[in-house]
C-alpha cells in the first residue's frame, strides 16, 4: 500500500514523505487475522476493560503511546509524530466507497474520535492514503483466495463475469481471467491520477468506481463469507481468547511478574515477551526498565486490573498471525 500511496502522491504533486509516513504507520496495532481478529479483540476489550476496539483508533494509540525509537544514547523514547501524520492514521479507513475525497477543513482532537469512518483526513496526502488502501487489497484478496484454494479460478471467472457491465472503452482489458493484483492496481491508479484535481478532489472515474464496488461486493460474497472460512474463524477466536485468558490469570498486582514466571513456565516465548511488555509500559520493575534503557511513557497501571487487561489486548493487537499461532502452539504443547 505504501508504494501505491507514493505513486499517487508523486503523480498529484503531493508531499511523498508525508504520504509514506501515514501509509507505513497505518497498520500498526491492527489485530491479527484481519477484520475477524478485530471483532474478536473488540469482544474481549468490551467485556474485560469496557472499551471498544477499532483498528484506526488503536493505530493512533500505538504511535502515540507504544511505538518507540532509540535516541543517540540508545534509549527507547516515544515517537513525536506531526498532527498530519497522526490524522492520516486515524482517518485512513478505506472500507467506504466515496465518489471523491476532499480534505476536511477543521482541526479535531484526534484522541477524542470515538467512531471509525466519521471524518475525512485533513490533508490531501491522507486522502491519497485512504484511497490507496481501497485499491491495495482488491486484487490481492482474489489472488490469495485462489492461492489458498478458498475459491478456484473457475469459480472466480464464473462469479466475476457480471463485472463486464462495468468495463468501458477506457479500460484496456476485457478478459476477466486477466484480472490480477498488478493489473487492477495499474488501471485504478492510472485512472485516479487522470481523474483527480483540486476542484474534483481525489477520485476515480465513474466506470472505475462502479468496477471497484462490483469487485468488493462479489468478493464479500465469494471470499469473505465463504463457508470454508467458518472453521478458521472459530480457530482464530480460540487462539486469541486462550492467549488473553492465560495472561489474565497471571494478574497479581505488583507480583504479576512472579506469577507469570510460575504459571507460564512452560511457555517461554509468551512469558518473556509479555513480561518485557509490562516492564516497558508500567512501573512494575524500575531497575529492569533502567537496565533496558526504556525512557518511554508509562501507559498502564499495574495496580489496576482493567488497565492490565488493556495491556494484554494491546500486546495481542501488535502480533502477526504467525506469532499468534506460535504462541497458541506453545500453550497447548505438552512435550
Amino acid at each position: 500500500m505504501t508504494a501505491i500511496s507514493y505513486t499517487i502522491a508523486k503523480a498529484l504533486n503531493l508531499n511523498t514523505e508525508l504520504t509514506n509516513a501515514i501509509a507505513t504507520a497505518h497498520d500498526l496495532g491492527h489485530a491479527p487475522f484481519g477484520h475477524e481478529g478485530e471483532k474478536i479483540l473488540d469482544d474481549i476489550a468490551t467485556q474485560a476493560s469496557g472499551y471498544k476496539f477499532w483498528h484506526e483508533k488503536n493505530s493512533l494509540w500505538f504511535v502515540d503511546n507504544l511505538e518507540t525509537l532509540t535516541n543517540p544514547h540508545n534509549e527507547h523514547e516515544n515517537l513525536n509524530l506531526t498532527y498530519a501524520v497522526r490524522d492520516g492514521i486515524v482517518c485512513h479507513c478505506g472500507e467506504i466507497d466515496e465518489p471523491f475525497l476532499h480534505p476536511r477543513k477543521r482541526l479535531l482532537d484526534l484522541s477524542k474520535i470515538t467512531k471509525a469512518d466519521r471524518f475525512q483526513p485533513i490533508t490531501w496526502e491522507g486522502c491519497a492514503v485512504k484511497i490507496a488502501d481501497k485499491i491495495a487489497f482488491l486484487g490481492r484478496d482474489i489472488e490469495d483466495a485462489i492461492l489458498l484454494q478458498i475459491i478456484t479460478l473457475r469459480e472466480f471467472h464464473r462469479a466475476y463475469k457480471d463485472l463486464r457491465q462495468y468495463l468501458s472503452d477506457d479500460l484496456e482489458y476485457t478478459d476477466l481471467l486477466e484480472i490480477n493484483n498488478t493489473i487492477l492496481i495499474h488501471h485504478f491508479v492510472t485512472d485516479l491520477c487522470k481523474s483527480s484535481n483540486p476542484e474534483a478532489g481525489i477520485r476515480l472515474s465513474d466506470s472505475h468506481l462502479q468496477l471497484m464496488k462490483g469487485i468488493r461486493r462479489i468478493s464479500e460474497h465469494l471470499i469473505y463469507n465463504n463457508p470454508r472460512l467458518k472453521y478458521f474463524k472459530k480457530l482464530a477466536r480460540l487462539m486469541l481468547e486462550s492467549i488473553f485468558e492465560a495472561l489474565s490469570l497471571c494478574y497479581a498486582d505488583k507480583d504479576t511478574l512472579v506469577k507469570l514466571e510460575s504459571r507460564l513456565k512452560h511457555c517461554h516465548l509468551l512469558r518473556t515477551t509479555f513480561s518485557d511488555w509490562i516492564v516497558k509500559y508500567t512501573n512494575i520493575d524500575e531497575a529492569k526498565k533502567k537496565e533496558l534503557r526504556y525512557k518511554n511513557k508509562v501507559v498502564y497501571g499495574i495496580e489496576d486490573q482493567r488497565s492490565y487487561y488493556k495491556a494484554i489486548i494491546d500486546y495481542v493487537a501488535g502480533m502477526t498471525d504467525e506469532f499468534v499461532i506460535e504462541l497458541f502452539a506453545e500453550l497447548t504443547r505438552f512435550r
